[in-house]
């Protein structure tokens, strides 16, 4: 069993390190070169690891003025069939590593209740060998969740992710230790909440192999069709090898910096 530490402030948080640029990096900004996508959308990192994209045209899914600067529209109707997500390529996810760092932002949509019981998945991963996974996304009561598995057991974290304003989240997946990171930052009521979690003794650590073997979808769950979700993004990126690093208090500098500093596009 997993223990949890969380803390809420409602200051913004400015990085007092140099950030490391990222290996993948989907920005739906206009001119960044996602606007007009078709069968991929670029990775502006300049290392090549194009997204793939599945049901969605830029005609219909992109919103230019979301967000103020452009947002991607993944507008799945029910968790059954939905058919619009996004992989990344095998580019990226095959090469050896030991952690990966996620940082989105997105808009949280309803819960897609078509396939009672089902979770809609904002990104995830599923070995279909052994049924580990891990995913963020909703739950089957709506709330907004971290969870993992190891096929027999299941842990999760409630997280903030708001249906009223824009979040920008991040977390990490990582073989280094058994200290896990999640942070999210968000703007309401002329306030900035950031919120950390630190879980520790998890078994987190233990479902690195799925990334590592299997990848990520955006949008869906890589274990089955009944997980679609709905929600919009103004970005996505990641960063490899990298350790967050905690601080006495059970936070990470790097996650928190990593959110504040693409926070200014969700202002």
């Amino acid at each position: 069993m997993a223990t949890v530490y969380t803390s809420t402030n409602y200051g913004y948080y400015t990085p007092r390190r140099v950030l490391p640029a990222p290996s993948v990096w989907y920005d739906f900004s206009q001119g960044n070169g996602n606007e007009n996508f078709s069968t991929t959308i670029k990775d502006i990192s300049g290392n090549g690891h194009d997204g793939i994209v599945t049901g969605m045209t830029a005609a219909n899914n992109y919103l230019p003025n979301e967000f103020s600067t452009g947002a991607l529209h993944i507008n799945n109707t029910n968790n059954y069939n939905g058919g619009q997500y996004i992989s990344l390529p095998s580019s990226f996810y095959s090469n050896a590593r030991q952690s990966i760092i996620v940082c989105m932002g997105v808009y949280r949509m309803g819960l897609l209740n078509y396939y009672s019981g089902y979770k809609n998945v904002y990104c995830g991963s599923y070995n279909s060998s052994n049924g580990r996974y891990w995913y963020v996304g909703l739950d089957s009561n709506n709330n907004a969740t971290f969870e993992w598995s190891d096929a027999s057991s299941v842990e999760s974290l409630g997280v903030d992710i708001y249906s009223w304003t824009p979040t920008v989240f991040a977390f990490d997946l990582s073989s280094l230790s058994n200290y896990n990171y999640f942070v999210s930052l968000a703007y309401y009521n002329n306030q900035i909440y950031r919120q950390t979690y630190a879980i520790t003794y998890s078994s987190l650590s233990v479902y690195w192999d799925t990334f590592q073997s299997y990848g990520m979808t955006i949008g869906r769950s890589l274990g089955s069709n009944f997980e679609y979700s709905n929600l919009k993004i103004g970005h996505i990126a990641l960063w490899d090898n990298i350790d967050p690093v905690a601080t006495g208090n059970y936070e990470s500098p790097i996650l928190s910096g990593l959110c504040s500093a693409y926070f200014q596009k969700y202002l």
